[in-house]
């Protein structure tokens, strides 16, 4: 006689019941996902511009020349730009293009305290200082992140903001 070895293995029905599972529990945890990509979107926003105040600053040192950061409000963009001679131009590389926030979001530099004009403008100076500003990503359903240089030593950061 021979003895059969018992092999072990799911059945189709097992199979099933545990995607119906699946799908159940995906179904009641999506819409709390829903504003995840949101978020994450408005954080990136905000870290590539915190990037490219450090580079600006950093560059400005090392160079011995004035760097600005130039908001346009209307477009969604910000350019970095360098003085030569008694003129601004773009910088090389990836930095000196206009670089735009995602399509419905908005940017803009909150009035400076004490400041007599609303210049759309960040400078970085050959000493490692940069124009204290503070600047705000607000996505299309209202949510906002606060960018801000709160010391001419110190550097730009996150303050606040994100998905509610």
């Amino acid at each position: 006689m021979r003895s059969r070895q018992k092999h072990s293995a799911f059945t189709l029905l097992e199979l099933v019941l545990v995607m119906v599972i699946i799908a159940i529990t995906l179904a009641a945890v999506a819409p709390k996902l829903r504003g995840w990509s949101r978020g994450r979107e408005l954080r990136d926003a905000a870290d590539q511009f915190v990037y490219v105040t450090r580079y600006a600053r950093a560059q400005s040192a090392a160079d011995g020349t004035t760097y600005r950061l130039t908001i346009d409000p209307q477009a969604g963009t910000y350019q970095l730009t360098k003085l030569e001679g008694a003129q601004f131009v773009a910088v090389p590389f990836d930095f000196g293009q206009p670089n735009r926030v995602p399509q419905g979001y908005k940017i803009e530099l909150a009035a400076q305290q004490g400041a007599a004009t609303t210049s759309n403008t960040i400078d970085f100076y050959p000493s490692g200082r940069a124009q204290v500003a503070q600047v705000r990503i607000i996505g299309p359903g209202g949510d906002a992140m606060q960018i801000a240089c709160a010391a001419a030593a110190e550097e730009f950061a996150i303050a606040s903001g994100g998905v509610q």
